[in-house]
């Protein structure tokens, strides 16, 4: 099973360290993605780390992404979220209910899009 693990966010830039993923058929590299509100990121990039089976992961966060109020970006491998980063700007809310309100939006966008992907194939 795969795991991504954040190992820092500076400058605009998450990085993580992904292990137990495979490249993808036919590429070089996990076929790991980044959503924000369902749609997926560019700028994802992946390079081997110094052990077999561990990727660096870097993503510099899109300046037009950031807004005020929640954002949150889900790291997405085979269907599966191993990582999430929100950022919340702006006026603090008294807790951080905007942030989870926002990070079960972009799930549900998630399991909509795998659903209706589902309900194609058993169309076909």
């Amino acid at each position: 099973m795969a795991k991504l693990t954040e190992t820092g966010f500076a400058r605009g830039v998450w990085t993580g360290r992904l292990e137990g993923a495979a490249p993808a058929p036919g590429g070089d590299t996990p076929a790991l993605e980044v959503l924000r509100d369902g749609r997926a990121e560019t700028g994802l990039s992946l390079s081997k780390g110094k052990k077999d089976g561990v990727w660096e992961v870097r993503f510099p966060v899109p300046a037009e992404a950031l807004r005020s109020g929640a954002v949150v970006f889900l790291f997405q491998l085979g269907g599966e979220v191993l990582a999430s980063l929100p950022i919340l700007a702006g006026p603090r809310a008294e807790d951080d209910l905007r942030t989870e309100v926002a990070l079960l939006r972009a799930e549900l966008d998630l399991v909509k899009r795998v659903l209706r992907a589902q309900a194609r194939a058993a169309q076909d």
